[in-house]
């Protein structure tokens, strides 16, 4: 891209929007976050809305508001005004780069508001750490798009479609020392395969195997060892339950801080 269509680009996204389309999206933005914080195809119900926040930047600075405190309501902490974090419009100051279209500022703020909820959902006391899903952290775990499962080939069509997702390599710094992936049974679907994956700063692979995890759903605790790459895996665990998921890791010394 010249110089030229850059500058072209930035009037565009500055250029004065129709009030008409910015009050039709306005009036739709609360069920518009609604559906996207309960993990409903937010973008297919409200496909008007999508496309003017991507082309609007005060639309999309209001969304980005919204969307904080929708997530802040959800965890019965509404914060103050004082914590409501101002979108970084900087790129729009310099024509030596693209503007961030609305959509990377939505993916961006996600990511945040998913390490912040990680934080609060995990905890350490001494060699035992321990991922505590719940209702609130659910919906930030599940993919925003269709999603291909890295499964092996043998079982591939039987757990085809990801129910949850945490990648802590997607997400800012170290948030997490555990991985986790839900996978839909096809055979039995109210149930889900449930695999974790172990992550530490001082050992790899092939020296991940054998590490105490234990899943605990509905008042049951099921223990499993990892294997050399540090996944432990769980079939049979209810959909519905998801929610009240525990994960427990226990090592034989305590890990080094990862953040």
């Amino acid at each position: 891209m010249t110089s030229d269509d850059r500058v072209q680009r930035l009037k565009q996204a500055l250029a004065p929007q129709d009030e008409t389309a910015c009050e039709v999206c306005l009036s739709q933005l609360a069920d518009y976050v609604s559906a996207q914080c309960s993990a409903e195809d937010y973008a297919a119900q409200y496909p008007e809305v999508a496309a003017h926040l991507d082309n609007c930047l005060n639309c999309a600075s209001a969304y980005a508001r919204l969307y904080e405190f929708e997530l802040a309501a959800r965890a019965d902490e509404l914060p103050s005004l004082e914590r409501v974090p101002e979108p970084d419009l900087g790129f729009l100051l310099s024509v030596a780069h693209e503007p961030a279209p609305a959509s990377a500022l939505r993916h961006r703020l996600q990511r945040e508001a998913l390490s912040e909820k990680l934080r609060e959902a995990l905890q350490r006391v001494g060699a035992r750490i321990t991922l505590q899903l719940t209702a609130d952290l659910l919906p930030l775990l599940r993919p925003a798009a269709a999603t291909a499962a890295t499964r092996a080939p043998a079982d591939a069509g039987r757990f085809s479609e990801v129910l949850l997702q945490l990648d802590p390599a997607e997400l800012p710094g170290a948030a997490s020392p555990i991985g986790l992936a839900a996978y839909r049974d096809a055979q039995h679907p109210v149930e889900c395969l449930i695999e974790a994956r172990v992550i530490l700063l001082d050992r790899s692979w092939p020296d991940l195997g054998g590490i105490p995890v234990t899943l605990i759903v509905a008042g049951e605790r099921r223990e499993v060892t990892t294997d050399a790459w540090g996944l432990a895996s769980w079939e049979g665990v209810p959909i519905a339950r998801l929610s009240e998921l525990q994960v427990e890791v226990t090592l034989a010394s305590p890990p080094n801080p990862l953040s």
